[in-house]
């Protein structure tokens, strides 16, 4: 169950995240897999993945910070 007092993930988000999952699925299957070149493309897929997960995080703490401050624009 969700928490009333906390939106859930924002559209952006769960699609950044999806790719993102896919991104590190694709490159660990490459890494498995194959050698050579496809172990590079495989660590290359992991890296973009995991660059993508620290990307959302952070788009969430800020659109937390934009939600705070329309509640309170004052401070």
């Amino acid at each position: 169950m969700t928490d009333p007092k906390r939106p859930p993930l924002s559209p952006t988000a769960r699609v950044l995240l999806a790719i993102a999952g896919v991104a590190c699925a694709v490159g660990v299957v490459l890494f498995i897999v194959t050698s050579g070149t496809g172990d590079i493309l495989g660590v290359g897929a992991m890296g973009v993945g995991a660059t993508l997960v620290v990307s959302v995080v952070f788009l969430m703490i800020g659109e937390a910070e934009d939600r705070d401050r329309q509640r309170r624009p004052h401070g």
